[in-house]
């Protein structure tokens, strides 16, 4: 689908589940490749693209005050926007000043919209079957846009997204992996949310300095045979001598699938011919005193072709499940390595200080990846 023909099927459900004076709102800012996605609730008539002589874009919160000096103090619009957009009373909205605030954010990498798209008369709280009304086209919004991140303002939109219960209390600055986008769940910062619009600020700001780091992408691959996995004995660069699994890093405009077979061919001579992606783990540590972002994605196999040989990188050895060789690899295995010897599906975070010393973990088991 086409985000044009995903507006169609937006205005079909408005007739469904909004009010039937009201368009539906869509969503604004970059459309390709945002650095930030933030996701609200629904739109409601305070809204002037609703109403049904507008004939402009329909992006959210246009005529509206108090979301704007968030996004300001999120340095996501200039000052200038700001003081524009508080001095205008609402009917000197205009098409020319719409595009004008959302190309202000197109410049800061920012894409806005709503989980529904059905416009209330006012700010009434929908019942989530209202929202997962919404879902599938949202997630075919969302792969259109392809966000970097995403920001899910409240407990009722984080749980129905992330498709599981969600209170944003418990779980501050911590990143989500849904549908292979990073996302974090946090306040609600207007409306009846305003009162926590300190805390939505500290936490996007974490998330923004999280998402200006340095980012690498690697995959990490263990062979299997009875009871028994493959480990390789690093030869050289970093942490040599250090034992792991087979694999590195993912190379641009490669698959991380591609990347992982040919890691192993690379490394230990042979090809994986089936394999299941177990875990995703997002590592922060840092390289050459650089604080970096590492999204490693783990495998395993049971079948490949090839003999297993001894490269210029790796001595592959195998060892039992059961004494495994702690002692000489990185920390963060002894937390997700046997889950995933148990074919359990993990997603995972670990940060590392400077002098390579594990200071936070946080291990899940999921359903689906």
């Amino acid at each position: 689908m086409t985000l044009e023909e995903i507006k169609k099927e937006y205005d079909k459900l408005q007739t469904k589940y909004g009010d039937k004076t009201l368009h539906s709102i869509y969503f604004g800012g970059k459309e390709q490749n945002p650095d930030y996605c933030f996701v609200f609730m629904n739109p409601t008539a305070g809204n002037i693209a609703t109403k049904k002589d507008w004939d402009g874009p329909r992006y959210p919160w246009l005529g509206t005050k108090n979301v704007w000096k968030l996004f300001y103090q999120l340095e996501l619009i200039t000052k200038k926007t700001l003081e524009e957009i508080q001095n205008k009373k609402q009917k000197d909205w205009d098409i020319e000043f719409c595009e004008k605030v959302y190309q202000d954010l197109k410049k800061h990498n920012v894409y806005i919209t709503n989980l529904a798209k059905c416009s209330q008369l006012d700010a009434r709280p929908l019942k989530d079957d209202v929202y997962k009304k919404y879902l599938k086209l949202f997630w075919e919004e969302i792969k259109i846009i392809n966000p970097k991140t995403m920001i899910l303002f409240g407990n009722q939109v984080s749980s129905i997204v992330l498709d599981k219960k969600i209170k944003v209390s418990e779980v501050r600055k911590k990143e989500f992996i849904k549908n292979n986008f990073s996302c974090y769940s946090v306040y609600y910062p207007v409306g009846n949310g305003s009162f926590n619009i300190d805390k939505a600020i500290e936490d996007i700001m974490y998330i923004k300095n999280i998402n200006n780091l340095p980012q690498q992408h690697t995959t990490l691959l263990f062979l299997k045979k009875n009871n028994k996995i493959l480990l390789g004995k690093k030869k050289r660069g970093f942490k040599t001598g250090i034992i792991n699994g087979i694999g590195g890093k993912v190379q641009d405009n490669e698959k991380v699938e591609d990347a992982m077979i040919r890691e192993c061919k690379e490394e230990i001579g042979v090809i994986p011919t089936t394999y299941k992606l177990l875990g995703i783990i997002t590592y922060i540590e840092y390289k050459n005193n650089e604080k970096i972002k590492v999204r490693m994605y783990v495998y395993t196999t049971t079948k490949w072709e090839g003999e297993i040989i001894e490269s210029e990188e790796i001595i592959p050895a195998w060892y039992k499940k059961d004494s495994l060789p702690w002692d000489t690899m990185f920390e963060d295995l002894s937390y997700f390595l046997p889950k995933i010897l148990e074919n359990k599906k993990i997603k995972a975070y670990f940060e590392y200080d400077k002098n390579y010393k594990l200071i936070s973990n946080r291990v899940e088991e999921v359903k689906k990846l």
